[in-house]
């Protein structure tokens, strides 16, 4: 059949629209690739960016303990010392032997390669691995450091570079002899990078194929890589590139040209990469990080496939679409008039289906009321068979009361030819229920009949009951709240507000009537509220719909006065809810309270000077009383002696004993006056607290006690480098107690171990003094820092028992604590901690 001249020009159109349906979709397609394109290299250079800066600051913490540990062991004076005296005895095996354990624990401590002591003449002397080592260029270093007196890394010179894949670090050792420092060699420490740094330097924190770092060491118009490269390691260490050099690593040349940021260019590889070059802080060294352009454009290609391909999907799915729209019309339409027949049909179907057996009952009546048919849902509401209802009159559903109400209601229907209506219906069992009618006249086979739809509406009740019941309590809880509620609703979208509602106690706080206020403008009744903030919280809240807390604020009209606090929020209506307190009581209890404190400090101030002014009293008491009981012991040790010396030959073996005795006891009572004394200084010393070497107090200490006990075994064990923030004086007093009381209580032993350390594996770890010695019951515990306390007899182990007390008022002074744990036979550790 021909086509017509409307439906070639129909065609037409149809064509026109699907061509520029075409180009749109084909420019949006183009768009989506670009975009597409820009996002992936935007996110590659943005991941570039942080994995860079990010591995910079892991690289630079790296770098800055290896110079961090350098500087302890320089301001480690013990180890200085002790090869001090190795070289004025080179001969000693003790100083070797401490020595090289101090070399071995400081490398295995802080995890080196190796620690090599050097001479002053820059020759090895001992090593942690044992066996030394003689080379030129860690000569050069060493003699570096000796000279200028400082840190020096094999990094600060080209000329003493060292290839062998190590970092070392040469650090000066000096000793301060009558306020002259003295070089007494230097200590190289050797750092193994590719088990410490270069894996941190190597690992890619996402996945990637083609991601890679290197680092770079720049040292003037030379470079050179540091770490191994993950795709290509022929690049020996040793080669050293040059500016200007063609054909170098774009990395090299970022590095060597100072280039911060994003670089492309070909790769140690020759592939084509974007990378990221930064310098690393304090160092020479230059950090890139690089990813293949290739990998990052791979989700870029398979993208502009699927979007050809979405693209031409698309394309064919509109040729189809206008085929079916413009040349298939006519199917169309009668495919549309049989889709709209069986809809009908289907309908029709659901109504009868509704009408039979919806919830609700259906009845239809005559104008008399004589019932003409009922659905499932009357048999069920009702309780009487569908056979029974047919046999009945409507108004026999009703209760005997409001069975004369039918006759009205028909007339009603009648009249407006529709009426809704509440009433009740009694069941067959007698219950009796409300009920929501919705009556109409029908017509069915020309005749009029009276449809009603009734639907039980019990629940509706009950819960507008209950409604009432729960309005009735708000009403009672908001009218009694102790805190002031006040309501406000915006006439003007926000920009002012009039009082809905307020309870009784804010009409007390305002000496206002509710009655009085309903309807008015917040700024009529309170004019100083816009002063006050509220008003601009109440805009802020009814815009956003958040909370908010509007502080303490003092309140001020000429009608009002006082301290407020106020919490705002907005309710679903969109009214405005402020619950608020009068705190004018809380805040003058406030300024009463700070002017208590400042009298209270006045008075502490006076207190403090009375005290000062006590001790120092009871000082000159304390000297005078310890003056004038040394002058009577005195005289008693003296005439003891006397007459012990006069007239010993007179006298029998008892009365010599027991003038021995009075001596000692005349000595001993000497000796508790002078430790008592030095107790109570213990509390008024002025204490000047600064950064002190415990481990180098600990060292002289242990001397001092050799060389006063020459016939004891006595080993100290030490932790070096161990510093605290204290008064030296009175920490120097503490250790001097600890190291005698192990020294004393070690006695019976052959050999005396005393160490002194820190715990390593608790978080602000205690130090500690440990011995082997004879120990103590812990059942006692609780009584070793108490002035005079003993755990052993005066017989074996002679004493003031003043030592402890001393100690663990140093510890108070500070601050701190002191505890102790022992076993008998086995030895005691005294753990004390500062602030």
């Amino acid at each position: 059949m021909p086509f017509s001249f409307k439906e070639i020009l129909q065609a037409k159109k149809a064509m026109i629209l699907y061509l520029g349906l075409s180009f749109v979709v084909i420019l949006i397609g183009v768009f989506s690739h670009l975009s597409n394109k820009n996002s992936y290299e935007k996110l590659s250079r943005e991941q570039l960016k942080v994995i860079s800066e990010a591995k910079a600051v892991q690289i630079s913490e790296w770098y800055g303990r290896r110079i961090a540990e350098a500087k302890i062991v320089y301001t480690a004076q013990n180890i200085s010392y002790t090869v001090e005296s190795y070289n004025e005895n080179k001969s000693s095996k003790e100083y070797a032997e401490r020595i090289n354990l101090w070399l071995k624990s400081f490398a295995d401590y802080y995890n080196y390669k190796c620690v090599t002591l050097f001479g002053v003449d820059s020759r090895p002397l001992f090593c942690s691995k044992g066996k030394c080592f003689e080379d030129v260029n860690y000569s050069k270093i060493v003699s570096l450091s000796i000279k200028q007196n400082r840190v020096v890394t094999s990094g600060d010179d080209l000329e003493v570079q060292i290839f062998d894949g190590l970092i070392d670090i040469a650090v000066p050792l000096t000793v301060i002899n009558r306020g002259k420092r003295k070089n007494v060699g230097a200590i190289l420490l050797k750092v193994d990078p590719e088990n410490t740094l270069f894996p941190l330097v190597s690992s890619w924190p996402v996945k990637s194929d083609s991601g890679d770092i290197v680092l770079i060491d720049v040292k003037g118009e030379t470079a050179r890589f540091l770490n191994k490269r993950r795709f290509q390691n022929n690049i020996p260490s040793e080669r050293v590139f040059k500016k200007g050099e063609k054909n170098i690593p774009i990395g090299i040349h970022s590095a060597l040209n100072s280039l911060n940021g994003f670089v492309e260019g070909p790769d140690y590889r020759g592939e084509a990469v974007l990378g990221y070059s930064m310098k690393i802080k304090d160092t020479n060294w230059w950090l890139y990080a690089k990813v293949d352009k290739k990998e990052y454009l791979t989700p870029v290609k398979t993208h502009l496939l699927n979007t050809i391909v979405i693209v031409l999907l698309f394309l064919g799915f509109l040729l189809l679409v206008f085929y079916l729209v413009y040349f298939k019309e006519k199917l169309v339409i009668i495919e549309q008039k049989a889709e709209l027949e069986s809809r009908r049909n289907k309908l029709l179907k659901d109504e009868q289906y509704f009408a039979k057996y919806t919830n609700d009952a259906i009845i239809l009546t005559d104008f008399a009321g004589n019932i003409m048919d009922v659905n499932e849902g009357a048999v069920e509401m009702t309780g009487y068979p569908r056979e029974e209802l047919l046999t009945m009159n409507a108004q026999m559903l009703r209760p005997n009361e409001l069975r004369g109400a039918f006759v009205k209601m028909v007339e009603r229907i009648i009249e407006a030819g529709r009426f809704l209506s509440e009433s009740a219906y009694m069941h067959k069992k007698g219950k009796i229920f409300p009920i929501e009618s919705n009556a109409k006249v029908v017509t069915l086979d020309g005749k009029k009949f009276i449809q009603g739809v009734v639907r039980d509406i019990t629940e509706r009740k009950n819960s507008e009951a209950l409604q009432k019941v729960e309005q009735v309590k708000y009403k009672e809880l908001f009218d009694n709240m102790i805190e002031c509620v006040a309501v406000y609703r915006t006439p003007d979208n926000g920009e002012n507000f009039v009082f809905v509602d307020m309870n009784k106690s804010a009409e007390t706080l305002e000496k206002v009537k509710k009655s009085e206020i309903l309807g008015r403008n917040v700024k009529d009744v309170f004019p100083g509220v816009e002063e006050f903030g509220l008003l601009k919280v109440f805009r802020e809240v009814w815009n956003t719909g958040i909370m908010i807390f509007h502080p303490l604020s003092i309140y001020k009209d000429s009608r009002l006065s006082g301290w407020r606090e106020n919490y705002v929020y907005k309710l679903p209506t969109g009214e405005i809810v402020a619950i608020y307190s009068d705190v004018t009581g809380k805040k003058q209890a406030e300024e009463a309270i700070k002017d208590l404190n400042a009298n209270l400090e006045k008075r502490v101030l006076e207190r403090t000077a009375q005290l000062a002014a006590v001790n120092k009293e009871l000082e000159t008491f304390a000297y005078s009383v310890s003056h004038d009981l040394r002058t009577p012991l005195r005289g008693i040790d003296g005439w003891s002696q006397a007459i012990y010396e006069d007239f010993g030959d007179r006298i029998d073996n008892k009365g010599r004993e027991y003038l021995n005795f009075i001596r000692k006891d005349a000595q001993r009572m000497g000796n508790l006056i002078d430790d008592l004394l030095k107790l109570s200084r213990m509390s008024r010393l002025e204490m000047k607290e600064t950064d002190v070497y415990l481990s180098k107090i600990a060292v002289e200490i242990s001397e001092s006690l050799r060389k006063t006990n020459p016939k004891r075994v006595l080993e100290f064990v030490i932790e070096p480098a161990l510093t605290a923030f204290c008064d030296p004086g009175l920490l120097e007093i503490a250790l001097n107690n600890l190291f005698e009381n192990s020294v004393k209580f070690t006695g019976p032993k052959p050999k005396a171990i005393i160490e002194f350390g820190r715990e390593k594996n608790k978080e602000n770890g205690a130090f500690f003094v440990k011995d082997n010695g004879v120990g103590f019951d812990m059942t006692f515990s609780d009584k070793l820092f108490g002035a005079f306390q003993r755990m052993h007899r005066q017989s074996e182990f002679p004493g003031t028992g003043i030592g402890l007390a001393t100690v663990q008022r140093i510890m108070n002074r500070h601050g701190g604590k002191i505890w102790a744990e022992s076993e008998v036979g086995v030895g005691t550790t005294i753990y004390f901690k500062l602030k």
